[in-house]
């Protein structure tokens, strides 16, 4: 039996034999093909990783080559990307069937994002070259404002007005280049390779993104502020902010530019002492109390009538009060009171030493001007130096006056390789409220509305801040002047928040011809319905009022040589905020004030709940139950927001 077994085995067992046997095969024949697709598809990811090293690199390369203007250069990069771009998609449809493998669709879906996202770049460089191209900027030789005839101001500026579609082209290009780099970025498992080439892409479109950011809206209002194809006249204004006013300054200077197509015509700069000492006991308007009280009262002032003149219009903090305002004062003493004034510009001396910066120094008469003592000599020059040099009291601010048109020839002058930085000055004072511009032209205005170029008090319905000085009788000493601006919140039982103002002064100046003690007329701007409990540090009454949509205080305060003195404001906040509060939420909006310089923030809002998340952060407090503060500290060179998210667990102890 077992003999008749071993000749002629089971059919079951014969049938396994014969399965391992071609198993084996199988088996053999699978590493086989596993292997040939692994080199297959290696072969493959290293072109396309190798395409995309090309793109990315090359990539970088074209912001500097248009800011250089190598536009030559750039179309040779712009074909070799494009040429790795086609190349790489013909590599991915041959291995698309392997995306469905788990770790091999995550290196190609991320070689895949990088290479688009470097094409999407491509294309949004080469819209931005065209764009350049036809411009006096793309022109190899250094060429200057000054150079650029009126028939090709005019051109630019057609282009100019064409450009908002073709940056928002550009613009969509690199948001989705971001997208894709994003998702490359965030999809775990993906080489280091990969992902650290799609960081260094992303970053430098990041910055590309931020100069069109900053670029875009300026060029929706350059062309009508330019007097593109319509002539323009500006009443521009001089704001000392060493002399600070609510609005930016005293109005020492002032002239009426008349603009068409980006050439002035005329560039006649006054003192405002000359324009409104023809007007005293004329002019039948009264003064803002503060000033009468304060200002014109004082010996050194020769009018003693408290009437309103031209050059102490900046009392309100919103200049789109002030700029009709101005132009209404203008017109009422100017020799020719039916001129058009189609808008007001408004710069203060600190956007001047910045542009000195770039423009170069000034020589003008026996003097060296630069950014950093140009306020000295001009002062020096105000007050003593143009009696030496035997010039009567009204040319006394001639030196200012020549030194102006001088820079802004030099400005005409900058070759085109520096208008990049020019421009980046230029937005920088904007956003600092170092330059102000309103425009008669509702469509003009509505858009310096929106870019908070206006110098406007802004609404919300949310907590509020603005601290606004007024250098009364006190000449030139706010540059000597050191203010840190603290706000505080902290609970008054359930449901209830009080707030406090602190402003901090530091007296750090001398006795001179320029410097004395320090009086300011201080108001501070918070929420309508906020309820004043109590004032200290000051040396009158607390004036109250509403305007803005805002509750205000305001008193006067003195600061002695060498002096430090805090004026605080505590009040109630309205229901309106501590709802939010309730809901959780917290949003505070402070607001600079127009010229000033070098001031500082500082919050410490206790809200007796714990601060869940906060933009910006604060790291200053372990995230705790016994954590309940936000604390910041900023130069305050900007308008400022903060965000604060609760806890839901409320902390009151009554």
């Amino acid at each position: 039996m077992d003999e008749e077994n071993k000749d002629n085995p089971n059919p079951k067992t014969k049938r396994i034999k014969v399965a391992l046997k071609r198993g084996k095969r199988y088996g053999q024949g699978a590493l086989i093909i596993i292997f040939v697709l692994g080199v297959f598809l290696g072969v493959h990811l290293k072109v396309i990783y190798d395409q995309a090293q090309i793109i990315r690199v090359q990539a970088l390369d074209i912001p500097s080559l248009l800011l250089d203007r190598d536009f030559a250069e750039s179309e040779v990069v712009l074909d070799n990307i494009n040429n790795s771009f086609a190349k790489s998609q013909s590599y991915f449809n041959r291995i698309s069937i392997f995306k469905k493998l788990p770790w091999a669709g995550k290196q190609i879906k991320g070689a895949e994002g990088l290479v688009v996202a470097g094409a999407l770049a491509a294309n949004a460089a080469k819209d931005s070259a065209e764009l350049l191209a036809d411009t006096p900027y793309a022109q190899a030789d250094d060429i200057t404002l000054e150079e650029i005839d009126y028939t090709s101001r005019e051109f630019i500026l057609a282009k100019i007005e064409e450009s908002p579609e073709k940056i928002q082209a550009i613009k969509a290009n690199i948001k989705e280049a971001r997208v894709r780099l994003k998702q490359v970025l965030e999809e775990p498992g993906v080489l280091s390779v990969i992902t650290k080439n799609a960081k260094l892409l992303d970053d430098k479109l990041a910055l590309a993104e931020a100069v069109l950011d900053k670029a875009e809206p300026l060029l929706k209002v350059v062309p009508e502020l330019t007097g593109f194809g319509t002539e323009k006249n500006y009443l521009f204004l001089l704001l000392n902010n060493d002399e600070l006013r609510p609005t930016g300054g005293f109005v020492s200077a002032y002239s009426v530019l008349n603009i068409k197509n980006s050439t002035i015509k005329d560039l006649e700069l006054d003192d405002t002492y000359n324009l409104d000492k023809k007007f005293i006991g004329l002019l039948n308007n009264q003064a803002p109390a503060p000033i009468a009280k304060y200002n014109y009262n004082h010996p050194w002032y020769p009018n003693q009538t408290g009437e309103w003149f031209f050059r102490d219009v900046t009392w309100s903090p919103d200049f789109t009060e002030v700029a009709p305002l101005a132009m209404e004062f203008y017109l009422r003493e100017s020799p020719n009171p039916n001129q058009k004034i189609d808008g007001v510009i408004a710069i203060t001396p600190t956007f001047v030493g910045d542009l000195l910066t770039l423009s170069g120094n000034l020589e003008v008469r026996e003097y060296f001007l630069a950014s950093n003592n140009l306020a000295d000599i001009l002062e020096y020059e105000s007050h003593i130096g143009h009696k030496q040099a035997g010039l009567p009291t009204s040319e006394r601010k001639k030196l200012i006056l020549r030194s102006l048109a001088q820079m802004f020839n030099n400005i005409f002058d900058l070759e085109n390789s520096d208008w990049p930085k020019f421009l980046n000055i230029f937005l920088d004072n904007l956003n600092q409220k170092q330059i102000m511009v309103y425009s008669s032209t509702p469509e003009i205005q509505n858009e310096l509305l929106e870019l908070s170029w206006a110098g406007q008090i802004k609404s919300t319905k949310n907590d509020y801040l603005l601290v606004v000085d007024a250098n009364l009788a006190s000449l030139k000493t706010n540059r000597v002047i050191k203010r840190t601006i603290e706000y505080q919140i902290s609970p008054a039982g359930e449901d209830r928040y009080n707030a406090k103002v602190n402003i901090t002064y530091k007296h750090t100046g001398e006795p001179s011809y320029k410097i004395t003690k320090y009086g300011t007329y201080t108001r501070v701007y918070v929420p309508l319905g906020s309820d004043f409990r109590e004032a200290e540090g000051s040396e009158d009454k607390v004036d109250q009022g509403v305007s803005f949509g805002k509750q205000w205080f305001g008193t006067y305060i003195n600061i002695g040589f060498g002096e430090e003195k805090t004026l605080s404001f505590e009040y109630e906040l309205p229901t309106s905020i501590t709802e939010k509060i309730k809901k959780h939420e917290y949003h505070l909006l402070a607001q600079k004030q127009a010229g000033t310089v070098n001031d500082y923030l500082k919050l410490n809002l206790d809200f007796a709940k714990q601060v869940s998340k906060a933009k910006p952060a604060d790291d200053t407090c372990v995230r705790s139950e016994e954590c309940t503060l936000y604390i910041q500290d900023h130069k305050f060179d900007t308008d400022l927001e903060f965000l604060v998210e609760l806890n839901r667990k409320p902390l009151f102890i009554n």
